[in-house]
């Protein structure tokens, strides 16, 4: 029987592997890095979602005027409260019976899909949460966008070379820090144990059968 980050890492390339390397073909992020952060934030769960009430509380703060702006480490850009409000507004216009101000700012403290991207990143971006709402394409692409965002603004090798390298990814996605410091101590030591899982599955997928004459 395969021990649990195995079979964890067979059941992401069996789901999404396909998805992963389509996504990544076009950039220098390896695949493997990809799945093994999927591992970490949804285990292959493309409709988790999780909460955040301490976000929410940040953002009601700038709404109501008690704080200028919310600007957590590793955002792409500060949101003040016009950005808040106009998002607020333009919600409104599709939002479902029932759903009030107070939901549609949950919305934004709250991470979505395979790699548990925050609804306030999306609007940091100029985006639309239907973009972590509608599946895996549109969730790994916008991924792969805030990887080379993290790469750019912090001098990172986007290929990731070396653990260090994707140690520091790990970080920066968890903490918005390439030297963060993760609530689950074990984060980094866990992806860069599924990546080299993945890869080693990756790798034996293509081996060819010793018994098979070609």
């Amino acid at each position: 029987m395969p021990d649990p980050n195995t079979a964890l890492m067979q059941r992401i390339r069996d789901a999404w592997g396909l998805k992963i390397a389509q996504a990544c073909a076009g950039s220098s992020v390896p695949p493997a890095f990809v799945a093994a952060l999927i591992a970490n934030e949804s285990g292959g769960n493309v409709n988790a979602k999780r909460y955040e009430p301490l976000v929410c509380g940040h953002l009601a703060a700038v709404i109501s005027g008690k704080a200028a702006a919310y600007d957590p480490p590793g955002a792409r850009r500060a949101l003040g409260a016009q950005d808040l409000q106009q998002y607020l507004s333009d919600s409104a216009e599709s939002a479902g019976p029932g759903s009030t101000p107070i939901h549609r700012l949950a919305d934004l403290a709250t991470s979505y899909g395979l790699t548990q991207i925050m609804g306030f990143h999306v609007l940091m971006w100029g985006l639309d949460l239907s973009v972590l709402r509608s599946g895996a394409d549109s969730q790994l692409k916008f991924t792969l966008q805030m990887l080379a965002f993290a790469a750019q603004n912090n001098a990172l090798d986007l290929a990731m070379p070396d653990q260090q390298t994707v140690g520091e990814f790990f970080d920066w996605w968890n903490t918005g820090r390439p030297h963060g410091s993760t609530f689950d101590p074990n984060y980094v030591p866990n992806g860069i144990e599924r990546m080299r899982i993945y890869t080693q599955l990756s790798a034996a997928a293509v081996a060819p059968n010793p018994g098979v004459v070609q």
